[in-house]
């Protein structure tokens, strides 16, 4: 995450969690966080790609600054993210890709169109690296929630946007963390 104060208050409430502060855009902050946490412990085997922005409004409205930062965090960020470790994970000969999508790689929605695209993007994406990578012990997994309880949500309903999107009761973070957990101890495809 780019919120430092946000990162050291999950540390304080998770014993044992280590936090760097990433703006996933930058592909020299991936580099640099990806050799300091291998040189300070072991390997990564699992890369999760979470970061996501949400800037809700009718297409022709959304500024083309709005669109952009969509763009670059929702898909440049997870292509970053593959482009640091998927080497690491291919030179070992083990690991895990598991990009986060949404529901709205599915589906589009009104006032959600960047958001929606960048989605539907990493769908792709992330099912064209599996075939790219077939014969590799790598596995590739698209989580696709629907709503979670977070702080995206919440900004998202005081805009009173993408409701739509959302056809059941937004579940708790710790339901996607199990289903995400789920699919490394028995790796799927989607999830």
């Amino acid at each position: 995450d780019v919120d430092e104060a946000g990162l050291a208050e999950l540390q304080g409430s998770l014993p044992g969690v280590e936090i760097n502060a990433l703006d996933v855009r930058d592909l020299a902050a991936w580099e640099a966080v990806a050799a300091r946490t291998e040189s300070e412990g072991s390997p990564v085997d699992v890369l999760i790609n979470n970061a996501g922005v949400c800037l809700p409004g009718p297409c022709d409205r959304v500024s083309a600054e709005d669109d952009r930062l969509t763009v670059e965090v929702n898909l440049l960020g997870v292509m970053n993210g593959v482009r640091t470790f998927l080497p690491r994970f291919l030179a070992r000969g083990r690991g895990h890709v598991i990009n986060v999508a949404s529901m709205a790689a599915f589906a589009p929605a009104p006032d959600l169109a960047s958001y929606c695209a960048t989605k539907h993007a990493v769908r792709a994406y992330t099912h064209s690296c599996a075939l790219d990578h077939r014969h590799a012990p790598v596995y590739w997994t698209l989580a696709c929630p629907s709503a979670v309880e977070t702080p995206m949500l919440q900004s998202m309903r005081k805009k009173r946007a993408g409701a739509v999107v959302f056809t059941e009761k937004p579940m708790p973070p710790e339901r996607f963390a199990r289903a995400v957990v789920d699919a490394i101890r028995s790796p799927k495809r989607e999830v």
